[in-house]
């Protein structure tokens, strides 16, 4: 009985399905889609409830920047980002099962808006080696993403990698010059003067920078 039942629920799910898209699409029904698209993900995201309680299995991981960065949160852009998240959260209803009609009574502007929020946790820029030609890269230009209104150089950072690499970034960063009397000093007074010779120089590691 119980398998009968499942048989049932499935193909009843798969003619669903096949009507939905036996027309043409329309903007309505495009809309429908965002609606249980983010329906899924806010479940995900905001109430932790598993993907199997919606109609939608779409699952989305949230990228954890601490193991790269300890003091991450310390940045603009993670601040910046921290406060979009805990706008949208004071947004949504209390419970997850109001969370459809919420959803549908947004417009296609807003609902737009919240998926950017959603899936803006979940981009990895960090598995790409170079990145060189990546899809990150493809993401971050069609953003005009320019690091450089979200980070400076920081002593934290300067402390992490070897002199060497610290002298070059001043010599690209400032000029060659500006590194000759950096070159005997020891890693952390060397640290403490590089950063203040990079700072406002707008200067980059090659990982944040896009082509």
């Amino acid at each position: 009985m119980a398998t009968t039942k499942a048989t049932h629920r499935a193909a009843w799910a798969v003619s669903i399905g096949m009507w939905a898209f036996s027309f043409p699409i329309t903007r309505a029904l495009a809309q429908l889609a965002l609606t249980a698209l983010l329906h899924c993900l806010i479940r995900e995201r905001f109430f932790r409830c598993a993907s199997f309680g919606s109609a939608v299995r779409i699952t989305c991981e949230e990228l954890s920047l601490r193991r790269f960065a300890e003091d991450i949160e310390a940045s603009p852009a993670f601040s910046a980002q921290d406060k979009s998240l805990e706008a949208l959260r004071a947004q949504l209803p209390e419970s997850p099962d109001l969370l459809w009609d919420w959803l549908r009574a947004r417009s296609v502007d807003e609902l737009l808006t919240t998926l950017a929020i959603c899936v803006a946790p979940t981009i990895d820029g960090t598995i790409h080696g170079s990145r060189q030609n990546s899809d990150f890269d493809d993401l971050a230009r069609a953003a005009e993403l320019d690091m450089r209104r979200w980070w400076s150089v920081t002593p934290g950072f300067l402390s992490r990698v070897q002199k060497r690499q610290i002298l070059d970034a001043v010599r690209e960063g400032v000029s060659a010059a500006a590194a000759v009397p950096l070159e005997p000093l020891k890693k952390e007074a060397l640290v403490e003067a590089a950063q203040r010779q990079l700072d406002g120089s707008g200067w980059l590691p090659l990982p944040l920078r896009v082509g």
